[in-house]
């Protein structure tokens, strides 16, 4: 059970592990990833990220006993708050999944822009559309592009026990095999990052002839300095909160890093899930968000960057992508998006990229 995941008993208490990274924005954060579909599984994982809180608060409490009340009562204080939580995030992915019936219909390339075709006039008021999708044999192609790839990062860390664990199992059941390996280092940037030679076949696959036609001659971004185009990918086990991401615009890395953006060149953002349950563990934007100002702070985690939002994102309504597998989606660059919570039973395996135009 997911509660087991998080914390388990010791013979003084609760004991918390990566109690810091479990406040309780994290609390809303996964409410909100939960889904729409099943309002209660956002509701357990708030309650058990609450209970993570709680530990955090009651951990420099010196008696056990004392230390287990003081824990109880700021639990249930928390509950509270995320029962709310969860209602109020069900009505508000309700209503937006409303108007999300509109925003998916497929957009003429020509019409991807609102007027001139810059960055800022990508996806017109909504700020994405659904994009082209791969034939069944080029999706089979990435599959095994990926899978290839995540053999050779174990090989690379744990050697090739670890790998032909990796390469016997099916790509979306990664996570039945990964006990063994180190799933953070096996996917840090540079470990997701797909070689030249893959990503120079995947460029010969069909979408990017309608991404060319859409935004003219293009390139993918290198903001890594790898000396290649890039393509990265992402995996996201069943259950795993620090698989997830925080909600963010893909901007605020750029702006984090202080990555130069090429002089005249605009940028759109493309997202893919090769395995995916558009249900359980796709992704989530947030209509309109670019046209809005929004503040932020960052902290480096060390695996990845945490955005903490400096607005209220209770208030901003996401819609999720229904794409099937092998079927993109591209949005602007200030589009606030997140990776949902993966509550189905498959490992979910997507990619990723930046058109530079």
């Amino acid at each position: 059970m997911l509660l087991g995941r998080l914390t388990h008993l010791n013979a003084s208490g609760f004991h918390t592990m990566s109690c810091a990274r479990y406040r309780s924005w994290e609390c809303r954060c996964a409410l909100q990833v939960g889904g729409s579909e099943n309002a209660l599984t956002g509701l357990l994982i708030g309650r058990s990220l609450a209970l993570l809180h709680a530990a955090e608060h009651a951990e420099h409490v010196p008696d056990p006993v004392e230390r287990r009340s003081a824990m109880r009562s700021h639990w249930s204080e928390d509950c509270v708050v995320q029962q709310g939580l969860a209602e109020s995030r069900q009505g508000a992915f309700a209503r937006a999944d409303i108007s999300g019936e509109q925003i998916w219909n497929h957009t003429p390339p020509a019409d991807w822009f609102a007027g001139i075709r810059t960055e800022e006039n990508f996806g017109g008021d909504v700020g994405f559309l659904a994009g082209p999708k791969l034939k069944p044999d080029e999706l089979e192609r990435v599959r095994k592009i990926l899978h290839r790839r995540l053999t050779y990062n174990a090989y690379n860390l744990h050697g090739s026990q670890a790998a032909e664990l990796i390469e016997s199992a099916p790509l979306h059941q990664y996570h039945t095999v990964c006990d063994g390996v180190d799933h953070s280092k096996m996917l840090t940037k540079t470990g997701r990052i797909l070689p030249k030679s893959d990503v120079e076949e995947m460029l010969q696959m069909s979408i990017f002839d309608t991404f060319r036609e859409a935004v003219g001659d293009f390139s993918l971004s290198d903001e890594d300095n790898i000396g290649h185009q890039q393509i990265t990918m992402r995996a996201t086990r069943p259950n795993m909160l620090q698989d997830v991401g925080f909600p963010h615009r893909d901007s605020w890395f750029w702006d984090y890093y202080s990555w130069p953006v090429p002089e005249g060149k605009n940028r759109t953002k493309v997202w893919m899930g090769v395995e995916v349950n558009a249900a359980q563990n796709g992704l989530s934007l947030a209509p309109g968000s670019h046209k809005r100002d929004y503040d932020f702070e960052a902290e480096n985690l060390g695996t990845k960057i945490k955005f903490t939002p400096k607005f209220d994102i209770d208030a901003v309504e996401f819609v999720n992508f229904p794409g099937d597998e092998g079927e993109t989606v591209a949005f602007n660059y200030g589009t606030l998006h997140v990776g949902r919570m993966n509550t189905a039973e498959k490992t979910r395996v997507s990619i990723e990229f930046t058109l530079l135009y």
